[in-house]
């Protein structure tokens, strides 16, 4: 999330403010876009963290993972703290040569007080890995 183009991967619902030098702020309905080559036996990788003050208030929270407008994934957290996502992705949804879009759903928001804004998780990394 804090490499010199990440903004160019980012399609909506994520800050475009780097925190820390390292991570960013996903809302409700965060998208990313990847351009890949090779869509052949690609991983999907992510590693978020889910912060105290947001797991106090949402309790355990699911995430489903949408590539390209199809489901692919479900994973429930049950703990607040860093997590580390990868599983691999079936070739049929994936496009090679051209964008493919990752969307996360979470299940449950954390809603601030102060201004009304919706977070979910804090995005560290996330892509398609070999």
């Amino acid at each position: 999330m804090n490499a010199p183009n990440a903004d160019a991967y980012l399609v909506r619902d994520i800050s475009h403010y780097v925190e820390g030098g390292a991570w960013r702020w996903a809302g409700q309905h965060p998208q990313m876009r990847f351009f890949l080559d090779t869509v052949r036996h690609l991983k999907f990788s992510l590693d978020l963290s889910i912060t105290e003050t947001v797991f106090h208030q949402t309790g355990p929270m699911t995430l489903s993972l949408v590539i390209n407008g199809h489901p692919f994934d479900r994973v429930r957290y049950d703990q607040p703290g860093g997590q580390h996502y990868e599983q691999p992705v079936p070739e049929s949804l994936l496009k090679a040569g051209q964008e493919n879009l990752v969307e996360i759903e979470p299940d449950r928001v954390w809603t601030s007080e102060e201004d009304g804004a919706k977070l979910s998780i804090i995005l560290i990394r996330a892509g398609f890995v070999e």
